[in-house]
């Protein structure tokens, strides 16, 4: 509307009328002022297409991020729980494979436990401490339970690390799309 009036004020100018210098004045103003209201709001259009473009693609990577986390929850969960699985099977065999007669056969040294306890919580063993040279109260089975429970552990852990390292990569491949 403002660039018409401006258009009629400079096309009026070309007429002899009173007062032509300041309608020729006023004129340019307000097509000057016209132009450029007209470009900032185009501009304006412009910058609010982009903004929504660009929220389009966030929200669409935030979906395939979410389904990525849920592939990869879901099949760490299953391989958790075969892990788990298989652990209790082995607990539950060690007597077939480590009998009472093998546990009354077999003494575990107090020396061994402590070592052990000690590897556990990630210490160095106390040197100073005298270590009872004797056999401990601990039966084989014990000790076999014990290790495999620290294995399952382990491959619970390695699991865990696995489905994280590929959980990382998963969602580097979807945000560099």
């Amino acid at each position: 509307m403002l660039t018409l009036v401006g258009f009629i004020g400079v096309l009026a100018c070309l007429f002899p009328i009173p007062h032509k210098t300041i309608v020729q004045v006023l004129s340019i103003a307000i097509l000057s002022f016209s132009l450029y209201m007209e470009g900032g709001i185009s501009n304006q259009e412009e910058w609010e297409l982009k903004v929504k473009e660009a929220e389009a693609k966030t929200a669409q990577k935030e979906t395939a991020a979410a389904e990525v986390t849920v592939k990869v929850v879901t099949k760490y969960v299953k391989q958790i729980q075969v892990v788990k699985e298989t652990g209790d099977v082995i607990i539950k065999e060690i007597p077939t494979y480590i009998t009472k007669v093998d546990d009354a056969k077999c003494t575990v040294p107090n020396g061994f436990v402590l070592l052990h306890d000690s590897a556990s919580r990630n210490e160095v063993p106390n040197t100073t401490r005298p270590v009872d040279a004797g056999a401990s109260e601990v039966k084989i089975s014990g000790v076999a339970e014990t290790v495999v429970t620290n294995y399952n552990t382990y491959y619970q852990i390695s699991e865990q690390l696995k489905a994280l390292q590929a959980w990382v990569r998963e969602q580097q491949l979807n945000s560099n799309k």
